[in-house]
């Protein structure tokens, strides 16, 4: 699985959107590595300093019903199902270096991703 920083998404289509001279076509967006899910578990267990590990939950009926009330839309429930059962069939099939092509710099790492997201949880913000 590649791990997409949303910053990263965002610089790229604000970059597109404002060019004189846009890339245009597919960009291929992804991080710097490929990482599976336990891994990236890993990853973020290192960030927050304390043990985290990756539980694969079945995508049935009763993960789908839990979703729902909890008051995530069913287009939503879909896409997420969808999103995932790819990932769990096809996994990664190579990096993408629309990053790089785009902004002329690599794209963040998952560390620097998990510093961020986690950092407030953390410090308790």
């Amino acid at each position: 699985m590649d791990v997409r920083d949303v910053a990263d998404v965002a610089d790229v289509a604000v970059a597109e959107l404002l060019a004189e001279h846009p890339v245009g076509g597919g960009i291929e967006i992804s991080g710097p590595q490929a990482l599976t899910l336990p891994r990236l578990a890993d990853r973020f267990a290192a960030a927050l300093g304390r043990p985290a590990r990756y539980v694969d939950v079945p995508l049935d009926a009763a993960w789908r019903d839990a979703l729902l009330r909890q008051g995530v839309a069913p287009g939503v429930v879909d896409g997420l199902y969808g999103l995932y059962a790819n990932y769990r069939s096809e996994g990664v099939t190579g990096l993408g270096d629309g990053v790089q092509q785009v902004l002329g710099r690599p794209p963040r790492s998952v560390d620097d991703f998990a510093a961020e997201l986690l950092g407030p949880a953390l410090s308790g913000t």
